[in-house]
């Protein structure tokens, strides 16, 4: 089979799961109309192909949690209102097939969806304005006869950390761990770990507020935490605090690493080893100690029984610790193994092209094959929406352009790069790599 034929079978499958014709046409610098006619030809020019459309294509516009509401009140109100009169009183241009999708979600959970929090609907608060969010919870919050009321109030501290709304977090936080005792025996039966949590999560607060060392308290706070609430050692909870420990590196970070090799000795739990074994791999990796993470990661293969995703995640970290060390044959060993034990997890398949193709640019004769591997991360990480991987994957495509002297496709990608100068978040990394490429 040819790179042609290779090349238009892949972009028929990325068309198949749901990116449309221009986009594609635009990311492999193909005409539509080629496009077009391989799908022609594909049916025969008889049976018009059925695109199967996933899910999150079907919304055409985003509404917020207000105008939701909104609609369906007015629906509610006149059960024959047309969808025209619907979209006149919402106030902005929006398809029917939006108006629709959301009439039939509300229909379908009996209009509860859009109504007063419960446990069941909370991934429809995260969708909501900050200013909403916060009216809603000094509504809830005074509702303490409520039957799951800490429980909510912590799905309301999750929500406004995850938000970024981090002085109203560390408030929230603060507030449940005083009244720690009656919030634990109210929850004792569903969460075991929930105190160590909230000193988990109140560590991401604190380190998102730029309090360094309010980070690493609670950090730690939650690491003796979940050791003592344990029954079984060491768990997963228990790595993830202290692996926060580490990447701060404060007072805590070589008490915290001697703590983990000892348990490594005592714990006879092979998952446990495992956890341990990638913390510590991770840990020497962020300070690039590439060599001992490598042989970190390696040990932890040895006690994995299931080559599921997550083996192919310590296979993919393999990987970047040989990148860094600039063995590059190497990481594409571990690259083809990630991606072959790699089922479900999409940011990891993501992740494996991206770093593939950071591989082909420095091995001699391989170069090329970087290019298509950019295109592909660039394809997977606008498929589930992490914009600074997209922007990541298409810096990198703009340096191979740059470097190999495509001006031609340089010019397409280079004007993607200065749409994310106005972004705060991703304006020093626009900046950086469009010094580069000048």
């Amino acid at each position: 089979m040819t790179v042609a034929i290779k090349l238009k079978n892949e972009i028929l499958a990325e068309y198949d799961k749901g990116f449309s014709v221009s986009m594609l046409a635009t990311t492999y610098s193909f005409s539509r109309n080629s496009i077009y006619r391989w799908l022609k030809e594909r049916n025969n020019k008889k049976e018009p192909y059925q695109r199967k459309i996933p899910e999150s294509f079907k919304i055409r516009h985003k509404l917020s949690y207000r105008e939701k509401r909104k609609i369906v009140k007015l629906k509610k109100e006149n059960k024959h209102i047309s969808y025209k009169e619907i979209i006149t009183n919402l106030g902005r241009k929006v398809t029917a097939g939006t108006i629709y999708y959301y009439l039939k979600k509300a229909k379908l959970t009996n209009n509860k969806h859009f109504e007063f929090p419960s446990l069941e609907n909370f991934e429809e608060y995260e969708k909501q304005e900050e200013e909403v969010l916060l009216e809603e919870y000094q509504k809830f919050a005074k509702n303490k006869e409520h039957p799951n009321y800490y429980e909510i109030i912590y799905s309301f501290f999750r929500i406004f950390r995850d938000k970024g709304l981090f002085s109203k977090a560390i408030e929230v936080g603060k507030k449940i761990l005083k009244r720690k005792e009656r919030y634990l025996e109210k929850l004792k039966s569903k969460i075991s770990f929930i105190e160590g949590e909230i000193y988990y999560h109140l560590g991401d607060c604190f380190k998102f507020n730029n309090q360094k060392e309010e980070a690493e308290k609670s950090y730690h706070k939650a690491y003796e935490t979940f050791e003592k609430t344990s029954n079984n050692g060491f768990t997963l909870e228990f790595i993830k605090g202290a692996c926060r420990s580490l990447e701060l590196k404060g007072k805590h970070h070589e008490l915290t690493i001697n703590e983990l090799k000892n348990q490594l000795t005592t714990t006879s739990n092979p998952k446990i080893k495992v956890q341990i074994l990638v913390t510590l791999g991770v840990s020497n990796s962020r300070v690039k100690k590439y060599q001992k993470g490598i042989e970190s990661f390696k040990k932890s293969l040895k006690f994995e029984k299931e080559k599921d995703d997550e083996y192919g995640k310590v296979c993919l970290n393999i990987a970047m610790c040989y990148n860094g060390l600039r063995e590059y044959t190497n990481a594409t060993e571990y690259l083809e193994k990630a991606e072959k034990y790699t089922k479900e997890n999409n940011y990891q398949k993501a992740k494996i092209e991206l770093v593939r193709g950071l591989s082909y640019l420095n091995i001699a004769g391989e170069h090329r094959k970087s290019e298509k591997s950019f295109l592909r991360a660039r394809l997977l990480f606008r498929q589930i929406a992490d914009e600074r991987n997209y922007l990541l994957s298409t810096c990198h495509l703009a340096r191979f352009y740059h470097k190999y002297h495509n001006l031609k496709k340089l010019a397409k990608v280079k004007p993607v790069i200065e749409s994310y100068l106005k972004s705060p978040e991703h304006q020093k990394m626009s900046q950086k790599y469009l010094k580069i490429i000048e």
